[in-house]
């Protein structure tokens, strides 16, 4: 292939080989097949590559790193070499609907002030197990309204600064604008890092609805644990700190909401920069708990009134902002969303 394709569909991988070969050909599949299939093996350590290789289109390029870089590096090493005038993001794991990148192409040219427009999140998955888990549960009913409801530039420029409303596997951007701003090198996350300093600079962000992904779930889909978390929360600290630290202001009364890693995380990174945490709860059966003792709500939310409170429990950010609503409290004024 020698003349620019219209698109550079941008995959990396790592060990994908029992599922790379469908999502693969729902890329190769498309009714817009003016594209180049990028594909950065990120040293896997399986028969990913052999399968690959196995499927035989010439618009496929596969590039191999020698070790494992981790996502953002590989990401970054794709969009150096990536010919296309767009960029759509797709995943070794993931089922694109036919007409994805048509959809896709028509918002972003009848959008000329758009850089970026992503697509709607359907999960699925064919383990039965995993089905019956409360984190699928989670996906299905909570985590797929929320990304597909947050639909419009204005919506997706108000929430970005709060929590990550794209799904970045759905994604068609101008490749300049990507190029321009990049991926950091990390191994989690590094799609919310792109978003956020995008809209920071005022980067108009749409959706194509019709732009459909379906995004497997597996018992090896995670978000990451451990040290990779951890990392993950000083990377996301450190877009946030200054936002962060003017939201507390001269407050000596510091509420976290969660009690995981992530809340965890945030309090260290909290206390390096001299700032010292008063006050941790819970979220549990529609009421806030301190970790050791019930922590009493009056009707019209006084308890809570004098506190700076930072949001950190994605699985029930909702339901807790909600409640804290509920109260009379506001976002950005009276609390503030870690993650």
């Amino acid at each position: 292939m020698t003349s620019q394709p219209l698109i550079t569909a941008l995959m990396s991988i790592y060990n994908s080989a029992p599922l790379v070969v469908d999502s693969i050909h729902s890329v190769l599949n498309q009714s817009v097949d003016d594209l180049e299939l990028l594909v950065v093996d990120d040293g896997s350590t399986d028969t990913t590559v052999d399968v690959v290789r196995s499927i035989a289109d010439s618009r496929i390029r596969l590039l191999m790193l020698p070790i494992n870089v981790g996502v953002g590096a590989a990401l970054n090493f794709g969009l150096s070499i990536a010919r296309g005038l767009y960029l759509a993001k797709v995943d070794a794991d993931d089922i694109n609907h036919r007409e994805r990148f048509s959809h896709q192409l028509a918002a972003l040219t009848a959008h000329p002030e758009w850089g970026l427009v992503k697509g709607s999140v359907e999960y699925f998955t064919e383990d039965r197990t995993v089905s019956r888990t409360a984190r699928y549960q989670w996906l299905k009913t909570v985590k797929e309204a929320e990304l597909n409801t947050v639909d419009s530039p204005c919506a997706i420029a108000q929430t970005l600064p709060d929590w990550c409303c794209i799904a970045h596997n759905t994604v068609m951007a101008r490749t300049q604008v990507i190029h321009h701003y990049g991926y950091p090198p990390w191994r989690m996350w590094e799609d919310y890092a792109l978003f956020y300093r995008m809209n920071q600079d005022g980067v108009m962000m749409g959706m194509a609805d019709e732009a459909n992904v379906r995004f497997r779930v597996s018992d090896s889909s995670t978000t990451g644990s451990g040290v990779h978390q951890l990392k993950w929360v000083s990377s996301i600290y450190a877009l946030k700190r200054r936002r962060l630290q003017n939201f507390i202001g001269s407050s000596d009364k510091i509420c976290i909401i969660g009690g995981g890693q992530l809340a965890m995380g945030l309090m260290k990174n909290l206390n390096a920069d001299g700032i010292a945490v008063q006050h941790f709860l819970e979220w549990k059966d529609g009421n806030f708990y301190c970790l050791e003792s019930p922590f009493g709500l009056s009707t019209d939310g006084s308890s809570l009134a004098n506190l700076k409170i930072i949001v950190a429990c994605q699985p029930v950010r909702q339901k807790v902002c909600s409640a804290l609503e509920h109260q009379g409290l506001r976002r950005n004024s009276d609390y503030f969303i870690f993650a």
